[in-house]
């Protein structure tokens, strides 16, 4: 996780925004309550929730994942199963940055089963951002793709069934 955050600080910096420090803290789990036995493993499914990461920052945490942008360790973090983004405020620009994680990841490790983008400001943009990751095979391990709540339309919905069905 140090690694992961070390690829965000430098992510900040690239895209030239200030380091969440609540959101650094989120990462590094030092919210999670070890004594609840229901508790979820916060290092393998990431859940981001009424946070205002907006683009800005959903797009750091991708580059963070993948590890490999300029200045960065060149270590992707490949522990997340799942990725949830809930009422973030990451719109259209933070969907595409992880349209490219699931693009790209593979060769890098990165493979999540499961992202989810739920009520987070997402439009047609978006949506179809997302279906293009997904075309000819481009990514083979997600699993569940959640995109609730947000106003697509049809025009997103028809750019994501066409990346589903060639998929």
């Amino acid at each position: 996780l140090e690694n992961l955050v070390a690829n965000y600080k430098q992510a900040c910096k690239l895209i030239g925004t200030e380091e969440m420090r609540p959101f650094i803290s989120h990462l590094l789990g030092e919210n999670d309550d070890e004594e609840d036995e229901n508790s979820v493993d916060s290092s393998v499914h990431l859940l981001v929730q009424d946070m205002p990461l907006r683009p800005s920052h959903t797009r750091a945490l991708a580059w963070a994942i993948m590890g490999n942008g300029q200045g960065m360790n060149q270590k992707s973090y490949k522990r997340y199963d799942s990725i949830a983004f809930v009422r973030t405020e990451a719109g259209n620009a933070g969907a595409t940055s992880f349209a490219e994680l699931m693009r790209l990841g593979k060769p890098l490790g990165v493979e999540p089963k499961s992202i989810s983008f739920i009520h987070c400001n997402l439009t047609a943009q978006g949506c179809s951002m997302l279906g293009k990751a997904l075309e000819n095979g481009a990514n083979d391990s997600l699993v569940s793709l959640t995109l609730d709540y947000n106003q697509f339309m049809n025009e997103g919905l028809s750019g994501l069934i066409y990346g589903l069905r060639s998929n």
